[in-house]
């Protein structure tokens, strides 16, 4: 897939926060949905698993503690979506809802570094500094938080529930092996002409559903 051509950076700006918002609007239509399906994905015994809101709860606790706060506290909105619970483990899950990946990091461009694969974009601030100031503050081990790319070219918001789940790839990593890969500089920083710099995240450090909620 080939990047559009634009105009000029207001007009690559406006279509990437358009691209944006319309993933928020996503994630925030389909994250129960998806999270019934994730749970559907991984029972395969009688063990139970169970998900809840977790960032909702936490940010509608804090706003009830600290109604006059004009603004939540970064380690309070970098909490992660949900919380999956599989027998005694648990897993903080961040979700990211995408039509899909994003292809110059295959054979790379005068401004985009070579992978041999396809990434997925991931903003630095304030996504992956907040993840990690809310781990630290809530002493949550960095592998026990996962980010979860949920990619399906035809998602939108009106999609009919249950999810097909033929439609929909999980692929995602822990925090901890993502931070180690970050700060090792194995992924490059990008953000031209879009006003917001992100970490592309290879797609081949990224494992697939089954494997990646494992004790």
């Amino acid at each position: 897939m080939k990047e559009p051509i634009y105009l000029d950076d207001e007009q690559r700006r406006n279509a990437y926060q358009n691209e944006r918002n319309d993933r928020w609007t996503l994630e925030d239509a389909l994250l129960i949905p998806i999270a019934s399906l994730i749970r559907t994905t991984l029972q395969k015994s009688n063990e139970p698993i169970r998900f809840s809101l977790y960032a909702k709860a936490l940010i509608d606790e804090y706003k009830e503690v600290h109604p006059n706060d004009i603004e939540i506290p970064g380690y309070i909105i970098g909490a992660p979506d949900l919380l999956i619970e599989i027998g005694k483990l648990k897993w903080y899950v961040e979700i990211k809802i995408k039509r899909h990946r994003y292809m110059n990091t295959i054979g790379g461009t005068s401004t985009v570094k070579k992978y041999g694969c396809p990434s997925h974009y991931l903003d630095i601030n304030p996504v992956y500094n907040n993840i990690l100031a809310h781990a630290r503050h809530f002493q949550i081990p960095l592998d026990s938080i996962i980010l979860l790319y949920c990619v399906n070219p035809n998602a939108s918001q009106n999609m009919r529930t249950p999810l097909n789940r033929s439609e929909w790839a999980f692929e995602g990593i822990n925090l901890d092996d993502l931070k180690n890969n970050i700060d090792n500089g194995r992924y490059q920083r990008y953000g031209q002409g879009y006003g917001q710099i992100t970490w592309l995240i290879s797609c081949n450090d990224l494992s697939p559903i089954d494997t990646i909620f494992k004790g």
